[in-house]
């Protein structure tokens, strides 16, 4: 039996990474996948037909909510001269990559064919062993870490992680462990300043007396060293190789304590208390993930104390936010500093601490709180849990009128702080939802390091505009010049990614089409530009921005990862294209 199931859960596997790989190319034009493809409509299909010299691929699609073309059935069959194929993806990559072989000198194709294969394999084996947790926020966890990125066919490949690693450190598994710690001179700290050293130790269950002893069995005192957190994975593949002159010099000390019991969140660096599930520790993790170090950058922690107070400063402005929305408390935080000062060395950001702390609204009884991307999930389970009925008797109408409250809630927050020239971050991650009796009762944010700002509004509204700290060597996505492209950052995360995904779940678990489901975003869209206190000029801006305009942005992913060289640091490659406006076909 179990054999049998892990070949159902490898088929699945398979289809679910050859249709995002399908959507994204097709989304993104790889190798004109769309634009040189023959469309042939029959009367039960359309099909893309894709040749180059003696080969042709044939692709079943529709027309999605997007207004792109995705895989519309498990079956893309590849002809030659002589046989024909059904392909999966790393067949029909190898097969689009043959045919334009020409095109591939500058891109990283193998690395690429590679990343398909673990990520099907590591699929499969999600959906073989997941071990759902008793406690239903670390479930949702799980299943946001199950769904990951939505419609990237590389999401699931963790590069660096062996067999081992990657099921004790996965969510999905829901393995628990101890972390280490270290001891780092004082002279090599900064912190943030609301950061209370008591609190960190309290988190690594040590008391003052405690701390004295541990450190004194190490020959140092604490009155020169810090007790810091590491994450087991973290200690053995880089603090070790890499900060080797700070070990042989004892600016950092190795300890002889391990404290916790963790388990991974949905982010795989933010850790989760077993005993405690609304106290997160979080902590470098530094293998490759969609093409970045999931490191955490220092300014990153700056920054997003930073973002917080900005954040807190427009709820208590607002009255609906102050009823609606509430926010994670990220203020606690600590860092390794080399001895130059430089916030912006990457070196630094592999030895970071913060805690998280959850608002206590949503520890109430009888709440469930869930991030939007668990609600992306193709099952049915989380669906039942909050409207509070067995699957079998969940109608399409229980699905809409939930889909109406989360939609309602989630664009009425981010838009009442675009109206003060603030954007929170949007992906479905890192918005959470807390619900009560089958209804949204607020937006929670967590992650502040990426809270975008248009500061015309923002000084319209006597708004502090944050001294974000930014690298002149990268781009800076945090200060916005123009409304376009802070409202891009709305359009691209918030919509064809956050409520985009949860759109395609309720499509494929509830036989909802999308066109019901969109037209609805595109309601609540148009009521609140209606309703919130914009500029007459402005919101003409934003109308034309949303409804009238002829595309709409969206973010590529696929070719800024085949052109990446490196690590890519600690960012996703990622870049901005377009798509004819979605919102066009919805009235």
């Amino acid at each position: 039996m179990m054999q049998v199931t892990a070949q159902l859960q490898q088929q699945k596997a398979q289809l679910h990474i050859l249709r995002d790989l399908v959507d994204s190319m097709l989304c993104e034009d790889i190798f004109e996948l769309w634009s040189k493809s023959r469309l042939e409509q029959t009367p039960t299909a359309t099909i893309l037909h894709y040749q180059q010299a003696a080969q042709t691929l044939s692709i079943p699609v529709y027309l999605s909510g997007l207004n792109t073309y995705r895989l519309a059935s498990d079956t893309v069959v590849l002809h030659s001269k002589t046989a024909q194929h059904i392909a999966d993806a790393v067949t029909l990559w190898q097969a689009l990559v043959s045919m334009n072989a020409a095109r591939c000198d500058n891109l990283n194709v193998q690395r690429f064919a590679e990343g398909l294969m673990t990520a099907e394999q590591q699929l499969a084996d999600q959906l073989t062993h997941l071990t759902l947790a008793d406690n239903t926020f670390i479930q949702a966890e799980q299943l946001a870490s199950l769904k990951d990125r939505p419609f990237h066919p590389l999401a699931k490949e963790k590069r660096g992680l062996s067999e081992t690693d990657y099921k004790r450190y996965q969510a999905e598994y829901c393995q628990s462990f101890a972390l280490q710690t270290v001891a780092i001179h004082r002279d090599y700290l900064i912190a943030g300043d609301v950061a209370e050293e008591a609190a960190l130790m309290e988190t690594l269950g040590l008391t003052d007396i405690q701390v004295k002893q541990l450190l004194r069995e190490h020959e140092v005192t604490a009155a020169d060293y810090m007790v810091f957190p590491v994450h087991p994975w973290q200690w053995e593949h880089i603090i070790r190789p890499m900060f080797q002159g700070e070990l042989a010099t004892g600016v950092i000390v190795p300890l002889n304590y391990k404290f916790g019991n963790y388990v991974s969140s949905s982010s795989i660096r933010s850790l989760i208390d077993v005993q405690d599930p609304f106290h997160h520790l979080k902590v470098p993790f530094a293998m490759q993930s969609l093409g970045a170090l999931r490191l955490t950058p220092t300014r990153y922690l700056l920054n997003g104390e930073k973002a917080e107070g900005l954040l807190r400063q427009v709820i208590a402005q607002d009255k609906n936010l102050a009823d609606t929305v509430t926010l994670c408390n990220e203020r606690q935080w600590w860092s390794f500093m080399q001895a130059d000062g430089d916030i912006f060395a990457d070196k630094i950001g592999h030895l970071t601490a913060q805690l998280r702390s959850y608002p206590e609204s949503v520890m109430a009884d009888h709440t469930q709180l869930v991030s939007m991307a668990a609600l992306a999930v193709h099952d049915t389970k989380l669906y039942a849990l909050i409207i509070d009925k067995p699957v079998k008797e969940i109608t399409q109408d229980d699905v809409l009128a939930l889909f109406d409250d989360i939609v309602a809630h989630f664009i009425q927050t981010v838009m009442t702080f675009m109206q003060y020239g603030v954007l929170p971050e949007v992906h479905g991650q890192n918005v959470l939802l807390s619900f009560q009796e089958g209804h949204v009762q607020q937006c929670v944010l967590r992650d502040h390091d990426t809270v975008r700002i248009y500061p015309p509004l923002m000084q319209a509204n006597d708004i502090n505009i944050p001294e974000y700290t930014i690298s002149q060597n990268s781009p800076n996505t945090l200060i916005n010049d123009d409304l376009a492209t802070f409202f891009t950052y709305f359009q691209t995360l918030g919509v064809s990614v956050n409520l985009y995904a949860i759109v395609d779940a309720l499509h494929h678990t509830f036989n909802i089409k999308e066109a019901q489901l969109m037209t609805r975003i595109k309601h609540a869209m148009k009521q609140q530009v209606e309703t919130l206190n914009f500029a007459p000029d402005t919101k003409q801006q934003i109308t034309t921005l949303l409804f009238t305009a002829d595309t709409w942005p969206f973010k590529r992913i696929l070719l800024p990862l085949l052109q990446q060289q490196g690590s890519g640091g600690g960012s996703m490659p990622s870049s901005i294209g377009t798509i004819a406006n979605p919102m066009k076909r919805y009235d």
